[in-house]
């Protein structure tokens, strides 16, 4: 597996997005561009070889296209496709880093406190947590079709987007890398009883005691594995969420603040707008057209 990282000290160039959906049996056809292309699944499987490799674009799997590199269809696609689709730049150079590498660039990132302004890209990845992905695409479509932003605010939510990313990639790095201090298969009962529990008030004493761990122990080999404090890990999943009802729900902010389990809507709100740059009213108002393709 390989990942590309891009210093995101001057934001990643957009150019262009949109939805992708086919009509009838369907191949990627030849193509050899300039610039990079994120996709992103969304309903059936696509075909793309880039290079000598072959992926298969399903549900939840991202797939980089690499930019002066061909890549075509290797098999027809029976089934209804469908996936995002995002062209950008990067207006500063960039590295391809080998899975080997990714171990000593997470813990620099991790010494830095994740500041560092770098995304990493898998080549392709198939992630488990996917509604913040689809979300931020819509974002990112409806931005640029409305014309609302100028070009370095839709550059802002590209890179949102891939920072998004980077941190799911680093979940999935995690999972699968587990030391001996919780075992993997504790490691992901944890992730699965938060995501089951996550519309309730979460206390990290709660998930400690339920799995027999010392509190502040738990909470320092959890951020040790993910590089994020639980607390940290928890709110970003109830953010998610709450984007995801903001979206799909006329739920008020007062209701979905409630709905996932904060007791004080005014923090809800500021919680939101640190992580987001966005008022839950603001971003909610984002979302009301996506530019359908087929090609």
């Amino acid at each position: 597996m390989k990942f590309v990282k891009f210093d995101i000290s001057t934001p990643l160039s957009y150019i262009s997005s949109g939805r992708f959906i086919s009509k009838g049996e369907w191949c990627h056809a030849k193509r050899n561009i300039d610039s990079f292309v994120i996709i992103y699944g969304i309903e059936g499987t696509a075909y793309i070889q880039q290079a000598q490799e072959c992926f298969e674009i399903s549900p939840g799997s991202t797939l980089l296209l690499m930019p002066q590199t061909v890549h075509e269809g290797y098999k027809v696609s029976e089934e209804v496709v469908s996936y995002y689709w995002c062209h950008f730049y990067s207006q500063t150079p960039y590295e391809i880093l080998d899975e080997k590498d990714l171990s000593n660039e997470f813990s620099l990132m991790r010494f830095n406190n994740f500041d560092q302004q770098v995304v990493l890209l898998p080549l392709f990845q198939a992630f488990e947590s996917i509604e913040i992905i689809h979300i931020l695409f819509r974002q990112l479509i409806h931005s640029q079709s409305f014309n609302r932003h100028t070009k370095y605010q839709t550059n802002l939510f590209l890179t949102s987007l891939a920072l998004e990313i980077t941190e799911l990639t680093i979940l999935n790095y995690y999972k699968s890398n587990m030391g001996n201090d919780i075992n993997s298969s504790v490691f992901n009962s944890v992730l699965e009883w938060i995501r089951i529990n996550i519309k309730k008030s979460i206390h990290i004493s709660d998930i400690a005691d339920k799995y027999n761990y010392n509190v502040d122990y738990f909470n320092r080999i959890f951020k040790q594995k993910t590089g994020m404090s639980l607390l940290r890990y928890i709110n970003d999943r109830k953010l998610s969420k709450a984007k995801e009802m903001l979206v799909n729900t006329n739920y008020s902010i007062k209701e979905i603040s409630y709905h996932l389990g904060f007791d004080d809507e005014k923090y809800f709100m500021k919680l939101f707008k640190k992580h987001e740059h966005l008022t839950p009213t603001q971003y909610r108002n984002a979302f009301y057209y996506t530019h359908l393709n087929n090609h």
